[in-house]
């Protein structure tokens, strides 16, 4: 064991677990990372606002798939600032479901929205690449493979997408489709052309390129995609959109009326600081 640890040291992974390092703060959790295997290839950020129905189960889906995977993962789940009992139920189930593995709670007090919680992830990852996958895993997580590829390909982002001819979509109801086909028009008119889907909760970095992003990211919101996309077609990063399966499941934290306003509104001062043009 001393060998190997020495080993890794001088091959410089002792930098990167001292980079990763964080200040344990009020409500941290943070789970074993065996020192006999090797860093993290796949950070899975995980944000999660008022999910205490589901984070349980979620969380015993991923742990489940990480389980049956040969890449080593760290799991990054944000609270972000939830009022219901998100945070007893992750302390409940986390120390069993993640014995063996890499898991950490990330808090840092009030909600801020799903942007910054991405972005604090992001910041706190010690991965090669770097996922971020929605707590109800509409797309479910075992298309992160899928994901993963373009990037062994050379690609810097890779992004799940709802809106190619390989896509399947399932159970999504009338209202919601209309208000996301809208969204995404509006994306294309005014701001990301040729990017089908910039809100589907499935999207993978190489970890340089998050971190750039991210530490460039203004939008604390819904619409933090697009700003990371905006931000990476200026930088001239690569992207694909990969078409993943996409199931609805209620319980959904957007408000049509409230957040499609500020996503719109958002749009527009992207548009207006021209950002990639």
């Amino acid at each position: 064991m001393l060998l190997l640890f020495s080993t890794m040291w001088r091959e410089g992974w002792g930098e990167r677990f001292k980079a990763c390092e964080i200040d344990p703060g009020p409500g941290f959790l943070r789970l074993p990372f065996h020192m006999s295997t090797a860093p993290p290839k796949i950070s899975l950020i995980i944000p999660a606002y008022n999910e205490a129905d589901r984070i349980g189960q979620s969380l015993e889906t991923v742990s489940q798939f990480i389980s049956s995977q040969a890449d080593v993962y760290e799991v990054l789940l944000v609270n972000d600032g939830s009022r219901d009992n998100t945070l007893e139920v992750i302390r409940e189930v986390a120390p069993r479901l993640f014995a063996d593995q890499s898991f950490e709670l990330l808090e840092y007090g009030a909600n801020r929205g799903k942007g910054y919680a991405v972005k604090h992830g992001i910041e706190k990852s010690c991965g090669e690449y770097v996922v971020f996958s929605d707590t109800d895993l509409s797309a479910p997580i075992d298309q992160i493979p899928k994901l993963i590829e373009p990037l062994e390909s050379g690609k810097d982002i890779a992004i799940g997408s709802r809106r190619l001819p390989q896509s399947e979509v399932i159970d999504l109801p009338l209202s919601r489709r209309v208000m996301s086909r809208f969204f995404s028009t509006l994306s294309q008119v005014l701001v990301l052309p040729g990017i089908r889907d910039t809100q589907c909760g499935f999207k993978a970095y190489r970890a340089e390129v998050a971190k750039e992003l991210a530490s460039a990211q203004t939008i604390e919101g819904y619409t933090f995609d697009v700003e990371h996309l905006l931000l990476a077609r200026a930088r001239g990063f690569q992207i694909e959109e990969v078409p993943v399966r996409w199931i609805y499941t209620e319980g959904s934290q957007i408000n049509g009326i409230t957040d499609s306003f500020k996503m719109v509104r958002d749009l527009m001062e992207l548009r207006r600081r021209g950002i990639g043009h």
